[in-house]
């Protein structure tokens, strides 16, 4: 899977502030985590892929990386909480962590519908929600992680759907920020921070290209730090 502009914007705009533990859902070959340790020195963060290539591929970019000591990656199925818990109990251990529990919640979950748009296995794992429900994120993957935060990206003509999946499981929509590829076209993409506590929504939105077909300059200044050239 190629690295899209909406990924890397993503991985920018999460907010992790006290957040020391940090369970990266569906990382895919780890993108979004790297990303993260790069900015959040202080951050352990654990991914989660059910797909062993692309856990392994992960894995391998995880050492290359200057942050690999706050890098691990459990291969297996999000929605299987015991076994998620058991693998993240004996990830603490082994890094002697005196901080056992998972403050923030990230993830790039599937979204397209079974059938209308993947092909090929590693693909649609990936791709389509039937292999990560928004329902059952909630209530397996993030009910066994319980955190304070959870941050995520989605189609924005799906927000409401995750909203309502959120409240239902006692958190409440806190940021949201409306991705669209060029200005003054509508949203394609919802990047949204949840967390357990009812407050004033702050509503954003953000434009990767301009009018004129450029760089947006607040899309720039907001992934500034992981490009090499623009």
């Amino acid at each position: 899977m190629k690295i899209t502009e909406d990924a890397v914007c993503f991985g920018a705009w999460v907010a992790l502030s006290s957040c020391k533990h940090v369970l990266d859902v569906g990382t895919g070959t780890g993108l979004l985590s790297l990303m993260l340790a790069q900015r959040y020195g202080d951050g352990q963060f654990t991914a989660i892929e059910i797909d062993p290539l692309a856990a392994n591929r992960a894995e391998q970019n995880f050492e290359a990386s200057p942050w690999s000591e706050r890098l691990a990656v459990i291969c297996g199925n999000a929605l299987h909480g015991e076994f998620i818990q058991q693998k993240l109990n004996e990830l603490w251990s082994r890094r002697g962590s005196k901080h056992t529990k998972v403050d923030a919640v990230v993830c790039n979950p599937p979204f397209f519908h079974r059938g209308t748009a993947a092909t090929g296995v590693q693909r649609q794992l990936a791709r389509e929600d039937s292999h990560l429900p928004f329902e059952d994120l909630w209530k397996k993957a993030i009910a066994t992680a319980q955190p304070l935060k959870v941050f995520l990206i989605i189609p924005a003509d799906r927000k409401l759907e995750m909203d309502e999946h959120a409240q239902r499981n006692g958190y409440y929509l806190h940021q949201a920020t409306m991705l669209s590829g060029v200005e003054g076209k509508p949203a394609h993409c919802a990047m949204l921070a949840y967390g357990k506590g009812q407050v004033s929504v702050d509503r954003t939105e953000l434009y990767v290209r301009n009018d004129k077909g450029d760089y947006h300059e607040k899309y720039l200044k907001l992934v500034e730090g992981f490009y090499l050239k623009r």
